[in-house]
């Protein structure tokens, strides 16, 4: 995973499809699925070390095709139309994506939270 601002890219060895999020924190202050895993407001503990920066370690790979994924997180209320139309508009999310063990787990993950 690399993280550029808002932006995150996350990849698996072997799978030619990543997938790439834009999320500010208001974003996910708006969201109240996400905001059941995440608060950003919550006090982590961490020890930095000294390190000589690598800046090519924070490249997206160019080899990864990446889908972007940021509308699955746009708060339920920008979504306008019918139940059926909702329905219809997450599921193109994952009609997207070309890697099928990806493609997969979008359609899983849609079903579980009743979309």
């Amino acid at each position: 995973m690399i993280k550029t601002g808002d932006t995150s890219y996350v990849w698996g060895a072997g799978l030619p499809t990543g997938i790439k999020m834009t999320v500010s924190l208001e974003t996910l202050a708006a969201n109240k699925q996400a905001s059941q895993y995440v608060d950003p407001n919550q006090k982590v503990d961490y020890n930095c070390v000294p390190w000589n920066v690598d800046s090519s370690l924070f490249t997206p790979p160019s080899n990864i095709k990446f889908t972007d994924m940021t509308s699955l997180l746009a708060p339920k209320g920008t979504i306008t139309g019918t139940k059926e139309q909702t329905k219809t508009d997450a599921s193109s999310v994952c009609s997207q994506i070309t890697d099928e063990t990806a493609k997969n787990a979008c359609e899983n993950a849609l079903k579980q939270n009743g979309q």
